[in-house]
C-alpha cells in the first residue's frame, strides 16, 4: 500500500509526461480528483492531523444493546484521546472499545457492558458525544486500488481535456477541476466502489 496520494510528480511519470508546462494543470487535476475520490468514498484516506468531532447519540433514549454503541457515521476514526459523553462525563479508554474489531479506521464505539454507562445527551437532550482523536484511513496506507484509481481517472481527465473527447473540463484557481456528471470511466467506479462507504 501506499502511504500518500499520487503526487503531481508520480502522475506526470504515469502520464510520461516530463514537461513543466502542464505542471499547473496536472496541480489542479490532480487536486480536483483526490476531492472526489474522498467524496465518492466517503472516505480521507491520508491520517489526519488531530480533531475534535461531536457526535449526537439517538435520542430519545431507549433501553437496549444499541444504547452502548456511538455510530460515528461522517469519519473515520484512526485513534481517540478523549471521549466525553453528552452529559460532560469524560469516559475512561477502559470502559469502551472502538469497532469494527479489524480497524482502523473505525466508525463505532462501544461502552463496556460492566460500566453500567449509556450514550446519551443529557438530561435537557442538549449534549453530544465529544471525541477528541485523529481521524483518516490508517496511519500509514493508501489502499493501492485507490492509489492506481486516482492516476487512471488523473490521466483519463488530462487526455479528455487535450482531445475534448467528452466536452470540456474546467479548470479553476480555488476547486481544482470540476468533473462533468458521466465523466468517470467505469474502471476507476469498480476500483473506488471497493472502499465506498457503507454505513446503517
Amino acid at each position: 500500500m501506499a502511504t500518500a496520494y499520487p503526487t503531481v510528480a508520480e502522475v506526470k511519470t504515469y502520464l510520461s509526461a516530463s514537461a513543466a508546462t502542464d505542471d499547473a494543470t496536472i496541480t489542479q487535476i490532480v487536486a480536483g480528483v483526490v476531492d472526489f475520490v474522498e467524496r465518492y468514498c466517503g472516505h480521507k484516506f491520508i491520517e489526519a492531523a488531530a480533531q475534535t468531532i461531536y457526535v449526537s447519540p439517538e435520542y430519545p433514549n431507549v433501553l437496549g444493546r444499541h444504547r452502548r454503541v456511538l455510530l460515528v457515521r461522517d469519519y473515520d476514526l484512526v485513534s481517540v484521546t478523549t471521549l466525553t459523553n453528552g452529559d460532560a462525563v469524560v469516559v475512561a479508554s477502559t470502559d469502551y472499545r472502538l469497532l469494527p474489531l479489524d480497524g482502523p479506521p473505525y466508525f463505532m464505539i462501544e461502552l463496556d457492558a460492566d460500566s453500567g454507562l449509556y450514550w446519551w445527551r443529557g438530561s435537557d437532550g442538549a449534549g453530544v458525544v465529544t471525541i477528541v482523536g485523529t481521524t483518516g484511513w490508517k496511519t500509514d496506507a493508501v489502499p493501492d486500488a485507490i492509489f492506481l484509481g486516482i492516476l487512471e481517472f488523473c490521466k483519463h481527465v488530462y487526455k479528455t481535456r487535450s482531445s475534448g473527447g467528452e466536452g470540456p473540463v474546467t479548470l479553476t484557481a480555488r476547486g481544482g477541476v470540476i468533473i462533468p456528471p458521466g465523466s468517470v470511466p467505469q474502471g476507476v467506479l469498480d476500483k473506488l466502489d471497493l472502499y465506498a462507504r457503507r454505513r446503517a
